[in-house]
């Protein structure tokens, strides 16, 4: 089966700074994979490649069969890969329903469907109670609790009905009570329905929601495995787990 994402021997440099180096790993269809590592350890680097932001030296990306290594964000989100980001990218002075209905409207262009026809309007209800945000659908983004405006970043993503959905720790800044709505909601409506690719530094949120972990350490990948072999390795333990529990 070919994989949802395949990355071979990526390279980026910064001058003399080498931010990555021959990083090489694939993501599963439907799976969640979680990018982990110290700060420093190049994880923002490695997710602006990815999208598209910026642009290789060396190696590949593969969305399934197509090469995606030089193309521009916003063909990389139109190809099927979108991101959130650390820091919200909402409409804050639209509620949360309109905000649905933009994304829904952006990537239905081609489809001539208008903001406010009847099967927008069904598809965000839809997106909504999904994401248990009916109860909000009228309230300006902007007056949103953090965590659900991390929830309706989500929603806004999946409107576009990507192939891989790419979340920058989405749960940073969260609350504990909010990181764990956040945890439910992808354990129990992303898991397993949708490819996900998870930056989170949480390794709570990473043992509960993850089917497999890539452990980067100073631009390069450090190990490649399941959650059960990545926290009993000890060079892992030693190169980022360990100084995380203390």
């Amino acid at each position: 089966m070919i994989p949802a994402l395949s990355i071979s021997g990526l390279g980026k440099r910064f001058g003399g700074f080498v931010a990555l180096h021959d990083v090489t790993f694939t993501v599963a269809e439907n799976a969640t994979h979680a990018i982990i590592g110290p700060n420093g350890a190049g994880k923002t680097t490695l997710v602006n490649t990815i999208s598209g932001l910026m642009k290789p030296e060396t190696g590949k990306i593969e969305l399934g069969e197509r090469d995606i290594t030089r193309v521009p964000a916003h063909l990389v989100a139109r190809a099927g890969l979108v991101r959130t980001f650390q820091i919200t990218s909402l409409f804050p002075d639209l509620t949360v329903k309109e905000n649905i209905e933009v994304a829904l409207h952006a990537c239905r262009l081609y489809r001539l469907r208008e903001i406010g026809s009847a099967a927008n309007l069904q598809t965000a209800d839809q997106l909504m109670e999904r994401f248990g945000l009916t109860r909000v659908a009228g309230q300006p983004t902007a007056q949103l609790s953090h965590g659900d405006q991390r929830i309706l970043e989500v929603a806004v993503a999946l409107a576009a009905e990507p192939a891989i959905i790419l979340l920058d720790e989405p749960t940073a800044g969260m609350s504990p009570d909010e990181t764990e709505r956040f945890t439910s909601l992808m354990t129990q409506t992303l898991k397993g329905r949708h490819t996900l690719v998870l930056i989170e530094h949480d390794m709570d949120v990473v043992l509960r929601t993850a089917d497999h972990i890539t452990v980067l350490c100073a631009g390069t990948v450090l190990a490649d495995d399941t959650p059960e072999a990545i926290m009993a390795d000890p060079v892992v333990q030693e190169a980022y787990l360990g100084r995380a529990h203390h």
